[in-house]
């Protein structure tokens, strides 16, 4: 087993490189690799064979060294030597730099990320709608709650001309995209408060440091309503971590996404009521909120991506020294086999930020998101 410091880094070194282009760093060619496997079998093995490469640690770049740190705290007794040829990975990465994703739909734009690498795999939702029709009472009722995200700027891969972990967070991509983003519920006899928001995200992500990947999220917004009748100004800021081997806001090479993942953010959001509308806001207020969100979620191995997760949103509003907690907790059944779109059935309860009121209900949704 591999020691612990030498183990954090030898995952740091490796997830440095594997995230960030560097031409400059040549991996221990195959050939020279195959004379660590004596049995000549195509396979390093637990044991003489792994003991003999570990030994060559250094001679390893940031690519080898991870994988082969992950194949000794795993539960696997062999490795492939074609897991450990990376000839062709720097063109892979070269050419998944230059084709970021554009467009972005999703729950809220807390779960929206404009510059993680395609390696990482994200536990994000979907925007979620539901929609019922009462044909004795001749009503309608709805919610809807979602983010649209165009990212026509975005640098997901600022080169690194070095193999070694990063002393502290380093700058290693940026994004700057518009977004509209969107909240509410309501029915064809009542007008209820909803949040409709037209605004800029700026990421910024930051490799090395305490954790993988720092990402930090600048947006500046203004937020009407569905009927165009409030004016409010406001500006937020996200922080989230990601602890790739502790399954902290995402994880790394794990196609099924099977087992627990956890979430952690925090975030400060001003906002200046100018016209409350129907935001539920009064008109000439002021909120400076400071906020914490945590979760959990467990994907069993043979539910085919089926997904329970509990979360608490919990913020202080400075200004009006007032507190908001809300809980949720659910469960997302995928539909078909794209995973992009989803059964979601939810109950909430406490109090919520953006129109201060108290909830307490179950909802069933459709969930689409890419």
């Amino acid at each position: 087993m591999l020691e612990r410091p030498y183990h954090k880094t030898a995952l740091s070194a490796g997830l440095a490189v594997a995230f960030l282009l560097s031409t400059e760093v040549v991996a221990m060619p195959i050939s020279d690799v195959e004379g660590f496997d004596v049995d000549r079998d195509g396979f390093i093995e637990k044991g003489p064979e792994a003991r003999a490469l570990k030994g060559a640690f250094a001679r390893l770049n940031g690519q080898q060294q991870a994988r082969f740190g992950r194949f000794l705290e795993g539960g696997s007794e062999k490795l492939a030597l074609s897991e450990l040829d990376f000839t062709d990975l720097y063109g892979d990465l070269a050419r998944s730099c230059q084709a970021p994703r554009r467009f972005h739909l999703a729950e809220s734009l807390a779960g929206v990320s404009l510059v993680h690498p395609d390696i990482v795999v994200l536990s994000d939702k979907g925007a979620r709608f539901s929609w019922n029709r009462d044909n004795t009472s001749g009503e309608t009722s709805w919610s809807a709650k979602g983010v649209f995200v165009y990212a026509p700027t975005s640098n997901r891969c600022l080169h690194t001309s070095s193999p070694e972990p990063l002393n502290g967070a380093t700058l290693t991509g940026y994004a700057i995209a518009p977004y509209l983003s969107f909240d509410g519920v309501g029915s064809s006899s009542t007008t209820e408060p909803s949040d409709l928001r037209i605004g800029a995200a700026i990421d910024l992500q930051f490799f090395g440091g305490t954790f993988d990947l720092q990402q930090v999220q600048i947006s500046p917004f203004f937020r009407t309503d569905f009927e165009g009748k409030a004016e409010i100004y406001g500006a937020s800021l996200r922080w989230t971590p990601y602890k790739f081997t502790s399954r902290l806001n995402g994880l790394q090479g794990d196609a099924g996404h099977n087992g627990v993942d956890y979430r952690l953010s925090a975030d400060a959001e001003y906002l200046n009521v100018a016209e409350g509308g129907l935001s539920g806001l009064p008109s000439g207020t002021e909120y400076g909120w400071l906020g914490v969100q945590a979760g959990i979620g467990f994907t069993p191995a043979r539910l085919n991506g089926v997904r329970f997760d509990l979360n608490v949103d919990a913020a202080y509003d400075l200004i009006n020294e007032n507190d908001a907690v809300l809980y949720d907790a659910g469960v997302t059944i995928p539909i078909g086999d794209g995973g992009n779109a989803a059964l979601d059935l939810r109950y909430t309860y406490g109090t919520t930020r953006s129109n201060p009121t108290t909830v307490d209900g179950v909802s069933a949704n459709f969930r689409i998101r890419f």
